[in-house]
């Protein structure tokens, strides 16, 4: 990913390690953010803030920002990167079932890529109420598919691609980077 005019690449994802509920989609995040860096990039990672953790902190050479809550670091992080959009170089925007649609806010130049994890359509069913569902539903399919139409989707499997393109709809590039690779291949 070449970045824009701005010189930070801001990787979003709602949790970092430090969250008492983080995973694999955590990992992956940091795990992105620490490769870019050691490639000399300077990263931001934009993330909820759970009780006891710092609003700022430096992790393997990488900007860790964290703001709000579970729901609440949506729209704080489109905040910031309104706040922060001379500096914004590229996006890795992570879907955890609903993305941050960093590309209403940041600049046309600027390279956003989608990271979808897996795709959440019937674990919404079962762990929503009915409307919330339904709406998530919506922000993870039709939404999304709106906002990241021209983008790369960065998936970690084949069968998270055949989701994204079978569930989801999502007709551009899609790109499986699996887990636990040596390199994530960005240059």
């Amino acid at each position: 990913m070449t970045a824009a005019r701005g010189s930070r690449l801001i990787v979003l994802n709602w949790r970092d390690r430090r969250h008492p509920a983080a995973g694999g989609a955590e990992l992956y995040c940091e795990r992105a953010a620490r490769e870019l860096t050691r490639q000399g990039r300077s990263v931001v990672l934009v993330t909820s803030r759970p009780a006891g953790t710092p609003a700022r902190e430096e992790l393997d050479g990488y900007q860790i920002r964290r703001l709000g809550s579970w729901w609440s670091v949506y729209p704080l992080a489109l905040l910031w990167l309104l706040r922060h959009r001379a500096e914004v170089g590229a996006v890795v925007d992570s879907q955890n079932g609903i993305p941050f649609f960093s590309p209403l806010v940041t600049r046309r130049d600027v390279p956003v890529v989608l990271l979808v994890h897996h795709v959440h359509q019937d674990l919404f069913a079962r762990a929503l109420r009915p409307a919330a569902a339904r709406l998530a539903r919506w922000l993870e399919g039709p939404a999304s598919r709106r906002v990241y139409r021209r983008r790369t989707v960065v998936v970690l499997s084949p069968s998270a691609r055949a989701a994204v393109r079978r569930r989801l709809r999502f007709d551009g590039p899609v790109v499986v980077v699996p887990c636990g690779a040596d390199s994530l291949g960005v240059e």
